[in-house]
This record gives structure tokens, sequence and C-alpha cells, in this order.
């Protein structure tokens, strides 16, 4: 959903929102990393909504993979 604010009769500003689901953060213990415990995480993230999940990273993260 998108709206926006004009003044007079030029847009001056505008907003949207979008349903979705925003992991922000994700870790998994260093020590702990390959038996699953991501990957269980995720599964039942995704479980838990009906909308769409995104996944966020810096951009400087290139070793972040996503596989959804």
């Amino acid at each position: 959903m998108s709206f926006g604010f004009d003044e007079g009769s030029k847009l001056a500003g505008g907003m949207g929102i979008q349903d979705v689901t925003l992991i922000r953060h994700a870790y998994v213990c260093m020590a702990k990393r390959k038996p699953g415990i991501g990957s269980m995480l995720l599964g039942e993230l995704r479980q838990r909504t009906t909308w769409p999940v995104l996944i966020r990273t810096r951009a400087t993260a290139d070793w972040a993979i996503l596989l959804l």
C-alpha cells in the first residue's frame, strides 16, 4: 500500500508499506555451525508467518547466502 501527500498539484512526499516478515539479524555461534541450527530457526520462522520473508544483510557481507 502506498500513499502520497500532494501540495497543490505536486507530490510533496510519499510512503509505502508492505506486509512482510523482515529478518533483521540471525546468529548461530561459530562453534555450533553446520548441524542445521540456522536452518531450523529459519524453518520455524517461516511456519509462523504467511507473509514473504526478507533477510537484511550488509552490502559488504558478500559471504551471506540467501536460499529461500
